[in-house]
């Protein structure tokens, strides 16, 4: 009987600098979600703790990175096994070789980057490894599996990072493929997969585990790490998924028209908190009185939830007729006023309220 813990895709280091000052919170949650898998694993009597590539965001993370990871992972005592992916490839001179002195990980570490077994004697299992040794290897590396000679009776657990053939992305594929069946054709009893960033099950002996702390606007069962127990050599793996995200990524698109869909807005984020990092993209049209409420409710949002993208560039301006009537300008820009709306039924609507925005506008800069 062997029980392990299969997690991938860390991405250790990622910046998310497109969140500005919020960024540094997303960051510490990759470590944070290290944490929670050392407990987990601690909880859970695992034999070990398997990594499918993508350790890191970069070839070479910072020091500081690397010593947080490691005390991360101290709840644990291992083994922890790392695969190098194609953000962190096992390039000559790069992190795994840095890594390799022990100043870093301690012995319960084992840095798989050689195709080559690890026995595990405790539990009777050979992990396999197919280490990506540049970031895009341009073959199958899992053919190696179909190779490797293992103890009779041990359990074989293959682990890679790439896409497989003819279910995830195409562009993926061209670079680092994997055949569909390769758990069969290597008579692995699992093969556990890195490089897609959310949970899915290939086959009955083949899966993708995601990344533990999701990081993107997509629905792909992100953010949990599978604990995989196999009775012995030959059985079917009995895989369950164990969530350990902090924060959850919302995408939304919404459409206003008037006072009422703006509330509506209003109601539906009153479900986001601290916990959840928020896309929203706002289109449509609102008056000036609206505009004033958007832009609160903007503010609002802001210090609700983690990290907020907010995107209003296609939201058009559109002024009541109140609204223009009781406009004060002065000098020029009062005068410019004057003519559009003596020539009002002349013009388009749109180029019409446009004139009058960038009226408003200029007269602020005045």
């Amino acid at each position: 009987m062997v029980k392990f813990i299969h997690t991938a895709d860390w991405q250790i280091g990622e910046t998310f600098r497109f969140f500005g000052e919020r960024s540094l919170y997303l960051k510490d949650a990759r470590h944070a979600a290290v944490e929670r898998i050392a407990q987990l694993a601690v909880d859970e009597r695992v034999d070990f703790v398997l990594v499918a590539g993508d350790v890191f965001e970069f070839a070479r993370p910072d020091r500081v990175s690397l010593q947080r990871l490691a005390r991360a992972m101290e709840r644990f005592e291992g083994p922890w096994l790392l695969l190098p992916g194609n953000h962190d490839a096992a390039v000559p001179h790069g992190i795994w070789d840095q890594l390799a002195d022990g100043s870093i990980f301690g012995p319960g570490v084992v840095l798989m980057t050689t195709p080559s077994p690890i026995l595990l004697d405790s539990c009777a299992t050979a992990v396999l490894p197919a280490p990506l040794q540049a970031r895009y290897a341009g073959r199958d590396l899992t053919e190696d599996l179909d190779r490797m000679e293992t103890p009779s009776g041990y359990v074989r657990v293959g682990v890679a990072h790439g896409a497989v053939k003819g279910i995830l992305p195409e562009m993926a594929e061209a670079n680092n493929p994997i055949a569909s069946d390769r758990a069969r054709q290597a008579s692995l009893d699992y093969l556990a997969l890195g490089d897609w960033h959310g949970f899915y099950r290939i086959n009955e002996r083949t899966y993708y585990s995601g990344t533990p702390e999701t990081d993107r606007f997509t629905h792909n069962d992100s953010g949990s790490v599978a604990v995989v127990e196999i009775a012995a050599q030959g059985a079917l793996p009995a895989v369950s998924l164990h969530r350990t995200t902090r924060f959850d990524w919302h995408e939304q698109t919404v459409t206003l028209g008037s006072q009422t869909d703006l509330a509506r807005l209003e109601q539906e984020l009153q479900r986001f908190n601290a916990t959840d990092v928020v896309k929203l993209s706002i289109r449509g049209y609102v008056d000036l009185e609206d505009l004033e409420a958007l832009n609160r409710l903007e503010e609002v949002m802001r210090a609700r939830v983690q990290a907020l993208d907010w995107d209003v560039s296609e939201v058009e301006i559109s002024p009541t007729d109140d609204e223009i009537a009781s406009l004060a300008l002065a000098g020029v820009h009062g005068f410019v006023l004057s003519r559009l709306l003596e020539r009002r039924d002349a013009i388009d609507a749109r180029v019409f309220r446009r004139a009058v925005l960038e009226l408003l506008a200029l007269d602020e800069v005045h």
